[in-house]
C-alpha cells in the first residue's frame, strides 16, 4: 500500500530484516520527494549485497545461502526464515563457527539454537585469533544434543563437505564470514578465497556447474 494505492513489486532480497532495509529505502525516497514510479523502480532494482543473505542455487535442486552474521539474534532470524521457507522439504545444513578470544557466550548460544532449527552442523574456523579452532568448535558442539554435528577445522574443506552432502531441496547455510576475504589470526590476517567463491567452485568441481 503506497499513497492509498496497492502495488505488487518484487525485490531480490531475502529475510525479514532485508525487507525492513528496503522499507527504509522507500521512506528515504518519499522524504526526498520521489514520485510513485521512481520509488517502485528503486525497489525493483535493489541489488543483493554480497555476503548478506546471498543466494547461490545449484541445478541439482539445493540452495546455498552465504551470510555475514555476527550476533545470536542474526543467526536466529536466518534460521527462522529458512525453516519457514523450506516448508518441511529437505534439510537445513549449516557451516558455522565462533570468533576466537571474544564473545564466549556465543558458543553456547549457537549450540542451543542449532538444536532448535538445524538438521546437520559442520563446525569450523571463523576468525580464531590464535585460539585453538577445535576448542572453539567443541564448546559449540557440547551444546548440540539433538542433531548430527562434526568438526572440520579447515573452513574451505568444511564448505566443500557441505556441498557434497547436499541433496535436492536441502538448504545450506554458510555463516559468519559473508563477503570477507581473510581469516583473522593471532597476529594479522591470512588470505581467504571467500565463502561464495568456495561454494561456486565446489559446485563446479563436484557437479560440473550450477
Amino acid at each position: 500500500m503506497f499513497k492509498g494505492n496497492t502495488f505488487h513489486v518484487s525485490s531480490p532480497v531475502l529475510a525479514k530484516f532485508n525487507i525492513y532495509n528496503v522499507l527504509a529505502l522507500v521512506c528515504v525516497l518519499i522524504a526526498m520527494g520521489c514520485d510513485d514510479s521512481m520509488v517502485l523502480d528503486a525497489v525493483k532494482n535493489v541489488e543483493a549485497v554480497e555476503g548478506r543473505m546471498e543466494l547461490i542455487q545449484a541445478k541439482q535442486g539445493f540452495s546455498v545461502i552465504v551470510d555475514y552474521c555476527q550476533h545470536i539474534s542474526n543467526y536466529e532470524e536466518i534460521f527462522e526464515f529458512v525453516d519457514r521457507v523450506k516448508q518441511n522439504r529437505g534439510r537445513l545444513i549449516a557451516v558455522l563457527g565462533a570468533p576466537g578470544k571474544r564473545n564466549y557466550k556465543l558458543r553456547k548460544e549457537l549450540g542451543e539454537i542449532a538444536n532448535k532449527y538445524l538438521d546437520h552442523v559442520i563446525l569450523t574456523q571463523l576468525d580464531d585469533r590464535g585460539e585453538n579452532v577445535y576448542d572453539i568448535c567443541e564448546a559449540i558442539q557440547n551444546e548440540i544434543t539433538d542433531i548430527n554435528s562434526v568438526i572440520i577445522a579447515s573452513r574451505q574443506i568444511a564448505i566443500e563437505q557441505a556441498i557434497e552432502l547436499a541433496c535436492k531441496d536441502d538448504i545450506i547455510l554458510i555463516l559468519g564470514k559473508g563477503h570477507e576475504k581473510f581469516i583473522s589470526l593471532e597476529v594479522g590476517q591470512a588470505d581467504y578465497p571467500g565463502d561464495s567463491t568456495i561454494v561456486k567452485e565446489a559446485i563446479e568441481r563436484i557437479y560440473g556447474g550450477n
